[in-house]
């Protein structure tokens, strides 16, 4: 058996959009993005985008934001891009307006990442800090501000 099949031996399918939203009910659905201006988080808010959703971005940089936006409005779909990278006192902000733009919060992608790379000994505390900012506290700060909009919606997020 290998990693791909399922517990009984079947082989899972590829992995397709339309495999991976399923069991998700996107269309009309209200979901945040961060990291959504390259790799992995642009296709997860372009695969958003194009199953109905109603998408806001969070990115590094506002070219990438203007360039995912515009693929999302090609293919029907209404993004809202609240601006780059945010700050821990800017995470209220960005909650709501994804909740503004769209009437709601329902599906949460954090995606936003970094890393340095340097060998350990050359990585200076500045470096450390923002990795761990980034990769762990961001997470933690922007999920605990989704929260209580998520629970209003669905009912069911702890």
């Amino acid at each position: 058996m290998s990693s791909y099949d399922r517990v009984d031996g079947s082989a899972l399918p590829a992995a397709s959009e339309e495999y991976i939203l399923a069991p998700m009910k996107t269309q009309g659905a209200s979901a945040l993005v961060t990291g959504a201006g390259r790799g992995i988080g642009r296709a997860i808010a372009l695969a958003l985008g194009r199953a109905g959703a109603g998408v806001t971005l969070v990115a590094r940089t506002k070219g990438d934001l203007d360039s995912v936006a515009a693929e999302i409005r090609q293919a029907g779909a209404a993004p809202r891009a609240p601006g780059r990278r945010e700050r821990r006192r800017r995470v209220p902000r960005v909650r709501g307006r994804g909740v503004q733009a769209h009437g709601r919060l329902q599906i949460l992608v954090n995606n936003a990442g970094l890393g340095v790379h340097a060998p350990l000994a050359e990585t200076s505390d500045q470096d450390w800090e923002r990795t761990i900012g980034t990769n762990l506290s961001a997470v933690f700060r922007i999920t605990r501000a989704a929260l209580p909009i998520s629970r209003r919606a669905a009912g069911t997020c702890s």
